[in-house]
């Protein structure tokens, strides 16, 4: 009797406990698809019930990196005063919201982000900087800004290129001088 009241405990324990996961994580999961679907209400209303506003989705890829890909500086904003990690990075590639809107060309995000913390000089899994980035997408008006900002013009990624190698593939006379004129200084 008693060895039948224990295996009872045990498989309605074990049946239970998928059940906890699926409840601890329900709030972030719905969190993130509030993100996704930009309703502010949902979000908020998530983040009261103790959703984690630095959740990643399936991918890999959190919260503050999907709204940079929307190029939705509103919901950047929402995001970052409510506690994102403006340094979050995609699982695997390392890639932050800055190095996204670096290859885009949004100083507005890229402001934004510096505002709240982000490291200008993070670098990715291959050691690319958003420096780097915003080179090889030739993005002049990112490339001075982020010099300006405090960007390590010096630094190299993991194959030793550094800003001017990678400027002087672009070919392009007036980003190798902008990182030229860098160096100089």
């Amino acid at each position: 009797m008693f060895k039948n009241f224990l295996g009872m405990v045990l498989v309605l324990g074990f049946m239970a406990q998928p059940l906890v996961a699926q409840a601890q994580f329900s709030d972030s999961w719905d969190f993130m698809k509030a993100v996704k679907e930009q309703d502010y209400a949902k979000m908020l209303d998530k983040l009261g019930s103790g959703a984690n506003i630095n959740v990643r989705d399936a991918d890999g890829v959190p919260a503050i990196i999907i709204a940079a890909d929307m190029a939705n500086v509103r919901l950047m904003t929402f995001l970052l005063e409510n506690g994102a990690n403006p340094n979050a990075s995609i699982m695997g590639s390392d890639e932050t919201a800055m190095m996204r809107r670096a290859d885009a060309g949004d100083m507005d995000s890229i402001h934004l982000l510096l505002e709240h913390g982000a490291d200008v000089n993070r670098a990715n899994k291959t050691g690319e900087t958003a420096l780097m980035r915003a080179i090889r997408s030739r993005k002049r008006r990112v490339i001075s800004g982020l010099i300006e900002m405090g960007a390590d013009i010096d630094v190299s990624d993991y194959t030793g290129r550094t800003a001017m190698d990678y400027a002087e593939e672009t070919r392009s006379s007036r980003i190798i001088k902008i990182v030229r004129d860098a160096l100089e200084q």
